[in-house]
């Protein structure tokens, strides 16, 4: 996957300034160009991001997202719009706040991002992004998280984390042979592949994963079919867009033809 042509939609605000600074770093890789938008069309504001990345041929688009009200906000609230673009781009968006400029590349690209793998059609696009993005020398975290019913167990509301057991070792150990099988086929020679398993609820491991401070991105897809329950509860990608205290890249479903 190719990230040399990058877009950067953001205004004159500290969060606006934060993704300018964000795309200039990425842009220092060789036979990058740089381009950027300030939208003005506030009630069209998704649209007119996504018609400007199509138009000039963006392969990464850079989004400043205003910091969220609170950890317990739904769905509806400040991450609507990245995720709106998020769903309506035709390539990858980078969606970065004001104080995410710590994480900015200091070098060719990211040191080590983390990337969400459910094992649907989103993943292998969001591992090859991740490391189109990682620097040389690089790492790529892995990270499934599985969390149905085991016979003989039941997930408690609240349990972000179900106690060991013989039969929930059984299946990390099955799901972890899966996730090496995935890592095989979107491995690169220039960056290390790590693969992590866990069992429970997926934006909390995450979240929980990113928390122990060796990541600087988190990569998932932004679905747009999503079901009732997670209208009201929120999705997974809309959780850690509220939450991360990283850059979250969002792959599109636009993308899916070429996978």
């Amino acid at each position: 996957m190719e990230v040399r042509r990058i877009l950067v939609a953001a205004g004159s605000n500290p969060h606006g300034r934060s993704a300018s600074r964000m795309a200039a770093r990425l842009s220092r890789r060789p036979g990058s160009a740089l381009r950027r938008i300030a939208p003005e069309d506030p009630e069209d504001e998704e649209g007119e991001i996504a018609e400007a990345a199509r138009a000039w041929g963006a392969e990464l688009l850079v989004l400043a997202a205003p910091e969220p009200e609170s950890e317990d906000a739904t769905a509806s609230a400040p991450s609507r719009l990245p995720m709106r673009v998020g769903i309506s781009s035709p390539c990858p968006v980078l969606v970065t706040r004001a104080g995410h400029d710590r994480f900015a590349p200091r070098g060719l690209g990211f040191r080590r991002p983390v990337v969400g793998v459910d094992h649907a059609a989103f993943s292998p696009l969001a591992a090859r992004a991740a490391i189109a993005l990682t620097e040389p020398d690089g790492a790529v975290d892995l990270l499934h998280v599985f969390s149905r019913e085991l016979p003989g167990e039941s997930m408690s509301p609240g349990l972000e984390r179900p106690a060991a057991s013989p039969a929930t070792e059984e299946a990390r150990f099955r799901e972890l042979q899966r996730l090496f099988a995935f890592a095989d086929r979107v491995d690169s020679p220039s960056v290390a592949v790590e693969c992590h398993v866990e069992m429970g609820d997926p934006a909390h491991q995450l979240l929980e994963h990113i928390a122990r401070g060796q990541n600087d991105l988190c990569v998932l897809g932004a679905h747009s079919r999503i079901t009732e329950r997670e209208r009201a509860l929120g999705t997974v990608t809309g959780a850690v867009l509220r939450q991360a205290p990283v850059p979250v890249l969002l792959i599109p479903e636009a993308l899916l033809g070429d996978a």
